[in-house]
């Protein structure tokens, strides 16, 4: 759980440094940002769309579903979990990490509409933009954060599919075999942490 606290905060680093950068260096400050709004039409078609309440809806809804059942989100709710004072920690912790991390969408969002292409994808402009404009540091740093968001998702994604492995798949097996081979279940801890760590190695 410790480095996965580590790789969170690796992004969120990561993208409030690039998130300055944008709206400091590259729109000139927020004042200019908000006097870009009112002036760029691109800007101004893309926030005027509305909100979409059965979007909006649906993807909360998608968005709760996926906690409960996703293995990597269920992993870090339950199997983490471990002491009471994680869930207090967490009650306080997490909705301030959402809040962080989402300061700058709308500023990087805007920047990306002004300085990229039509063509250029949204999810990108986080490391399209500082290599736009040719900031070498801030391109490192988002590629960085990316890469260590997206290690944390693998690395969590594989320990819960290969205790789901060993505990749905290999472990009714064994048991299924002890009237037949006892001496498989004489101790089950170094078996478990075994068939653990091939699956882990096969995902």
């Amino acid at each position: 759980s410790s480095a996965l606290a580590r790789h969170a905060f690796n992004e969120l680093v990561a993208f409030v440094a690039v998130g300055l950068f944008v709206t400091l260096s590259m729109m000139g400050g927020f004042d200019k940002l908000a006097a870009h709004v009112t002036s760029d039409q691109q800007v101004q078609a893309a926030l005027a769309k509305g909100l979409s309440g059965t979007r909006w809806v649906t993807l909360t809804l998608l968005a709760a579903i996926a906690i409960i059942l996703l293995p990597r989100q269920f992993h870090v709710a339950v199997v983490e979990n471990a002491a009471p004072s994680d869930i207090r920690r967490a009650a306080w912790l997490f909705p301030l990490y959402l809040v962080a991390i989402t300061i700058f969408v709308i500023p990087i969002a805007i920047a990306g509409l002004t300085f990229l292409p039509a063509s250029a994808d949204g999810d990108m402009f986080v490391l399209a933009l500082p290599v736009s404009a040719q900031s070498s540091f801030f391109a490192m740093i988002a590629f960085i954060g990316g890469l260590s968001a997206s290690t944390a998702m693998v690395v969590v994604e594989t320990i819960a599919h290969s205790i789901m492995i060993c505990n749905n798949l290999v472990v009714p097996l064994l048991l299924r075999q002890r009237t037949e081979r006892p001496e498989l279940l004489h101790d089950m801890g170094k078996t478990l942490i075994t068939i653990r760590r091939l699956a882990i190695a096969l995902v």
